[in-house]
């Protein structure tokens, strides 16, 4: 299973194979393109296609020959784009995003930490984000309970449901 995040002018593909385990690697590539040249947006926009059309299943040496072989083709110098492999701490590889939103309230959940919405109340704009504890260890919380908060029917009932797992949320009003 791979992980694609593109930015601005750059992607990064990490293998999750073993991802979050202790003790293992995963590998990763990153393609960035520095310069504002025609060749390097076309680069990179060509190779933010080819990432994008990628099967879930794909594995990552075929993400990284696909991107190779366009980079090649392109034939930039080094201060105008770098395709680089490597590898990281599978506990540092990068956590799905969960998100949900219904008429009432979202709720977004990442390697961060936890961030609810209520989208009732537009005057006080109240919000619950992780506080006191580390992002990991909410993510952790949220993705074990997710099926059970997506049926939440407001941002009080999944904050609730949140806290008595252990989750450790802070309240504000995000108008102040």
């Amino acid at each position: 299973m791979l992980h694609v995040d593109i930015f601005n002018s750059s992607a990064r593909v990490t293998d999750m194979t073993d991802a979050h385990k202790r003790g293992k690697s995963c590998n990763r590539f990153s393609l960035s393109c520095w310069s504002g040249s025609d060749r390097a947006f076309s680069l990179f926009h060509d190779a933010k296609r080819f990432l994008e059309s990628l099967a879930p299943d794909s594995s990552f040496e075929d993400a990284y020959r696909g991107c190779k072989a366009i980079a090649d083709g392109y034939a930039l110098p080094s201060n105008e784009a770098a395709l680089e492999i490597g590898s990281i701490r599978a506990i540092d590889a990068p956590r799905e995003v969960l998100s949900h939103r219904s008429d009432r309230w979202s709720i977004r959940v990442d390697g961060s930490g936890i961030s609810i919405s209520d989208l009732t109340d537009l005057h006080n704009e109240p919000r619950c984000i992780t506080s006191r504890q580390t992002g990991g260890a909410a993510y952790a919380i949220a993705k074990r309970l997710w099926p059970r908060l997506t049926e939440c029917g407001t941002m009080g009932q999944a904050s609730s449901l949140l806290m008595e797992h252990g989750a450790k949320l802070h309240s504000y009003c995000a108008v102040d």
